[in-house]
């Protein structure tokens, strides 16, 4: 069971876990819900909350996962009722030790009406929020609705809204486009927490975008804002003819699987997003740091992150289909050499020589290198 991968997780430097625990059949009617129902794929209740009971010892909250659109009416804010229920289930779940909850809000109503709910919910979590209880968290998706996301990152009363601006790069997508789409994600996030996201019940990051998942990845974990990583992503799992996958945890599935990655540690996407997932929880610079755009020409888009005299980080992403050769020692005045953290290449390792960096075509690298005043 889940409780068993917790470790995994873990390794991951996973800090929540958002699962669907409400069984999709939860509203047999408008009148008549049942929120408070846990799916037969976690247990019974007591199960579910030995499960959070050890996710909390190893510092790993579980974020429950909503989808009240299906439950309201036509998408005009709910009738009272509902709303009430609504209310009822926020209330059950955070007494059973729920950390937050996702909300997808496509289909609840005109922007001001989900706001009007967002707002309505964060009464009942702040009373959940005291000074000696733990923050509970309302995550607002909007997933396909971008409109709806811009407003509830500019007025909206969610903690944490989720954007899923990185979609738009493609293998067509050039430097100033990401440029333009990194500088409008900083903006953002200098006004509210938000969370980004890529992969999504829609399809794997692998099969969206093969060949750039794992450069869009190092954007994921290295940008301004709370990652949210599909479940399989961090593996390259790709999609198997619409259906829903199991994780494949070794390899009797015949496909990518979390046993071939550990097996082969040492060049696997599983590697690449556990050391950027550290590194994201772990550096200063990638906690707290300001960001330098360095380079926006040739085909290559460049930032560092610098805070204060810690260790600096410099993402490169060359979206060019041709090497490129760069001089960071002359041209922008950084140190000899620099030591690798990742590369969506897989095969970097060591340090590299900054006076004649080599990029491979759409290879996104993060190096790190010691300040020096």
């Amino acid at each position: 069971g889940v409780q068993s991968r917790l470790d995994y997780l873990k390794q991951l430097n996973v800090r929540a876990m958002v699962m669907q625990l409400i069984p999709e059949d939860a509203a047999t009617t408008r009148q008549e819900v049942n929120f408070t129902n846990v799916d037969v794929r976690y247990g019974r209740l007591d199960e579910l909350q030995k499960l959070m009971t050890e996710a909390r010892r190893k510092d790993i909250k579980i974020i429950l996962d909503m989808f009240p659109a299906k439950w309201f009416s036509n998408g005009t804010g709910g009738t009272t009722k509902m709303r009430e229920e609504m209310k009822k289930a926020l209330k059950f779940w955070m007494e059973q030790g729920i950390a937050g909850f996702r909300i997808g809000v496509e289909g609840l109503g005109e922007k001001e009406e989900v706001n009007d709910l967002f707002e309505e919910w964060h009464n009942v979590t702040s009373t959940y929020s005291t000074e000696d209880k733990e923050r509970r968290v309302l995550i607002a998706d909007a997933r396909q609705d971008s409109d709806l996301a811009e407003y509830l990152v500019e007025n909206g009363n969610a903690d944490l809204p989720v954007v899923y601006d990185l979609r738009k790069l493609s293998a067509n997508s050039t430097e100033t486009d990401v440029h333009n789409l990194v500088k409008s994600l900083i903006m953002k996030a200098a006004n509210k927490s938000i969370g980004l996201a890529i992969g999504g019940r829609n399809g794997y990051l692998a099969t969206k975008n093969p060949g750039l998942n794992r450069a869009l990845g190092v954007l994921l974990l290295t940008l301004p804002g709370t990652p949210f990583i599909y479940y399989g992503d961090e593996i390259g799992l790709r999609d198997f003819e619409g259906a829903e996958i199991p994780m494949p945890w070794n390899d009797s599935s015949g496909i990518v699987n979390v046993k071939s990655q550990e097996t082969h540690k040492h060049n696997s996407t599983l590697l690449l997003y556990r050391n950027l997932a550290k590194l994201k929880w772990s550096e200063s610079a990638a906690k707290f740091g300001d960001f330098n755009f360095t380079l926006i020409e040739g085909g290559v888009f460049a930032f560092q992150l610098v805070w204060d005299q810690s260790p600096r980080l410099i993402i490169l992403f060359n979206l060019g289909s041709t090497q490129q050769t760069l001089d960071l020692v002359k041209e922008h005045k950084l140190p000899a050499t620099a030591s690798v953290v990742g590369s969506s290449t897989l095969h970097r390792l060591g340090d590299v020589d900054l006076s004649k960096l080599q990029l491979e075509p759409m290879e996104a690298l993060v190096l790190k290198y010691n300040y020096v005043a």
